[in-house]
């Protein structure tokens, strides 16, 4: 009875901890119109040039932090297509 127990207990704690998977890391891109490059990485040392390419990246929970500068864009200035969920919002802040 006390090895059922046992088993029992075992695995009701496995599926407890590995039964769900773990959301996906929150990132931070960075954009900076005067230095930036879209082919970079988008981190602090290697920021994007446009902000519509960070748009066309994030995922909920990310962050995008525009540095000091002018953005211009082609067509349209900025056209967000992806975005956050009620507990994980898309951020868009400046510097």
């Amino acid at each position: 009875m006390k090895a059922v127990t046992f088993l029992l207990s075992l695995v009701i704690g496995l599926v407890a901890c590995g039964g769900t998977t773990s959301p996906t890391q929150a990132r931070t891109f960075y954009v900076d119109a005067n230095v930036g490059d879209d082919a970079a990485s988008g981190d602090g040392a290697h920021p994007f040039r446009t902000v519509q390419h960070a748009a066309d990246l994030v995922n909920p929970g990310d962050v995008v932090v525009m540095r000091n500068g002018v953005y211009t864009g082609g067509g349209s200035v900025l056209d967000i297509q992806r975005g956050g969920t009620a507990g994980n919002y898309v951020v868009f802040r400046a510097a």
